[in-house]
């Protein structure tokens, strides 16, 4: 098998010399620019220094690296495969009767086995480092809005206004969203700096939202320095009714890959469209293959490098092939939100398609 072979060694340490490069300096490109915003969104708010930004840019860190995880395998697969060029590598790889459908081989199994990490683990981190920005955020910010996610741990939500805010966790919402189960509210006030003062958190196993009020029943209160005691039934004024709540828990994008299709069928259960979920799905099965097509296309223009030299156009043709992938992946997604094709063909035909068309490309350059 060629991948235990020296050479296909080789190959796979320069592709992944080559990945490390991109996904570095993208990551640090984007990081700069996210840092930048959490100053800025942060500045003059009481616990919002610095160190607080860069804190919640390290912890959106995963996540920014998922998103670009498509672009890293593409330019990094450039970047391999020039430098295999500029030292003449692929020339003499051909003179010693090696295809390139041997020597892509270690790309495109490292570019699928990225995709199936980045999928099973790198999603799953990056939600539950983003869940805990977001729970951080909700602090510092005493903006009155309201704030909802759900995610493979259930329901959470900021309430906020003038004399403070409300952070809420629930396990679970009912079909209507007027109810909570197991929800916890923990209320802050604010101080005369502006800051968020924790007064008190409330544990019980129901609470109602109407128009203007929580209701919580057979209420646990739990108070900085005293001990918890049974407070019966407790009202808080509300900013979010149970319409708003519906439609702000349907957030599959917050959502990790394993509980995806547990929320897809609680979203059914609760006779909405659960398209988004299903196309979030599909799309993190679907990233192996999106990522090999991206590998093998930007591998299609660059193994022309060595014969005509023009290395600008080549990887010119490579990020343009990649941005055509990402805008039919694009558009896919929204004629299935728009109910036109379903969410499995939407997902999957944009990858399938790309590498069709670079296994045709090579077959061409290859075979004639």
């Amino acid at each position: 098998m060629f991948l235990t072979t020296r050479l296909g060694r080789y190959l796979l340490v320069q592709n992944l010399i080559g990945f490390a490069i991109v996904a570095a300096g993208i990551t640090a490109a984007i990081g700069i620019v996210d840092l930048v915003e959490q100053i800025r969104t942060f500045a003059g708010r009481p616990g919002g220094g610095i160190a607080t930004a860069i804190t919640f840019t390290a912890l959106r860190a995963p996540l920014i690296l998922e998103q670009a995880l498509p672009f890293v395998i593409l330019f990094g697969v450039a970047v391999t495969f020039m430098q295999l060029s500029r030292r003449s590598e692929v020339t003499a790889m051909r003179a010693a009767g090696v295809s390139a459908w041997q020597f892509l081989t270690p790309t495109a199994v490292l570019a699928g086995l990225f995709g199936i990490i980045a999928s099973t683990t790198l999603n799953p981190l990056a939600t539950a480092l983003n869940r805990s920005f977001e729970e951080q955020k909700a602090v510092i910010l005493d903006a009155g809005r309201v704030e909802t996610k759900v995610d493979e741990r259930g329901v959470w939500l900021r309430q906020g206004g003038e004399k403070g805010q409300i952070v809420i966790r629930a396990r679970t919402a009912s079909k209507d969203a007027r109810t909570l189960t197991n929800a916890t509210f923990f209320v802050f006030t604010t101080g005369d700096d502006g800051a968020p003062i924790f007064s008190r958190r409330l544990d019980t196993p129901v609470a109602t939202v109407g128009e203007r009020k929580w209701t919580l029943r057979d209420a646990v209160e739990n108070t900085p320095g005293g001990t918890a005691r049974p407070v019966g039934t407790v009202e808080i004024a509300a900013n979010i009714n149970a319409r708003l709540l519906l439609d702000q828990t349907v957030t599959p994008r917050t959502t990790a890959f394993w509980a995806l299709p547990a929320a897809a069928a609680e979203v059914r259960s609760a006779g909405l469209s659960a398209t988004a979920y299903d196309l979030r799905w599909h799309r993190l099965l679907a990233l192996p293959l999106t990522l090999i097509a991206m590998a093998v296309l930007a591998a299609v223009f660059s193994l022309g490098l060595e014969r005509f030299g023009n290395q600008a156009a080549s990887v010119g043709l490579a990020a343009a092939s990649g941005l055509a992938v990402y805008f039919a992946n694009d558009f896919a997604g929204a004629m299935a939100s728009a109910d036109v094709t379903p969410a499995a063909a939407a997902a999957w035909c944009p990858p399938v398609a790309a590498l069709a068309i670079a296994c045709w490309a090579i077959s061409v350059r290859e075979d004639g």
